[in-house]
């Protein structure tokens, strides 16, 4: 396909060339001239769009094989050994405090699969769930720092940014560029976020988010969950911050398996 590609941009290349240097007679008109140039660039960005393409395909192959490589990697429902509440206090929050039903996400800003529910599940539970008052949606620290070594810098940036009222925008900065995430890309989103950046990375120097990331990640461990993204979805008593846990989802779904979930929650 790529080759195919390269052959048809040098053809229309060198026809762009031949019509400029030709004399009167054989030369082409202005608007033929100008096609041809537009159908090279097409032909460019269907190139760059398939190399994207690609690399995320190669990502995805490279996350499977260290997950296989990693003993229990991949987790299943039926495996998770899940207390029958969990206390949510501490974590990031996003949606009001008297919504009774509440989903948990396990999640490491490296994970491509994590990536792709924030991409296409997330905006809709976040639009038809979260912001009408129903759901709350809150983040819980997994990060896989075997296979994603800046998994747990990340977790920390976001922690740091909520110390500035932007946990939620850091969360959606990471995700939406997940090759970006060495020390000097933190400190670009954060000026990019508008954060204070002296505070900021005097935060993301100090070890203060460290105790509750690994605590976050041991609770997943016992309750067997070793993969990411996992989900608890469950229910709150009236504005409390201990959900019962109803219903676990284990990898990356659609939107309308959460949708189904979360409804069966909501009638109850």
């Amino acid at each position: 396909m790529i080759l195919s590609l390269k052959l048809s941009l040098s053809m229309a290349a060198f026809a762009v060339v031949l019509a400029l240097c030709c004399g009167p007679v054989h030369a082409q008109k202005a608007e033929d001239i100008k096609k041809l140039q537009n159908d090279v660039a097409s032909l460019k960005g269907d190139m760059q769009a398939l190399t994207t393409k690609q690399q995320q395909i190669l990502d995805q192959l490279g996350e499977i094989k260290k997950m296989l490589e990693k003993p229990n990697a991949a987790a299943n429902p039926e495996a998770l050994q899940l207390p029958e509440t969990i206390n949510v206090e501490k974590d990031p929050v996003l949606g009001k405090a008297n919504a009774r039903v509440g989903i948990i996400e396990l999640t490491d800003f490296q994970c491509p699969f994590c990536g792709r529910f924030t991409s296409e599940a997330y905006p809709r539970i976040v639009s038809d769930y979260v912001d009408t008052g129903k759901v709350r949606f809150i983040y819980l620290d997994m990060p896989l720092a075997s296979i994603h070594p800046w998994s747990q810098l990340a977790a920390v940036a976001a922690h740091c940014a909520g110390e500035q009222g932007k946990f939620w925008e850091m969360h959606n900065s990471l995700f939406a560029d997940q090759r970006a995430m060495r020390p000097p890309d933190i400190s670009d989103r954060a000026a990019k976020l508008g954060l204070d950046t002296s505070k900021f990375n005097e935060c993301i120097n100090s070890s203060r988010y460290n105790e509750l990331i690994d605590t976050n990640v041991k609770s997943a461990q016992r309750m067997n969950i070793n993969g990411t993204p996992t989900f608890l979805l469950g229910t709150f008593s009236d504005g409390g911050s201990v959900m019962k846990i109803e219903k676990s989802i284990v990898g990356t779904y659609p939107f309308e398996k959460f949708q189904a979930d979360l409804d069966e929650l909501l009638k109850k």
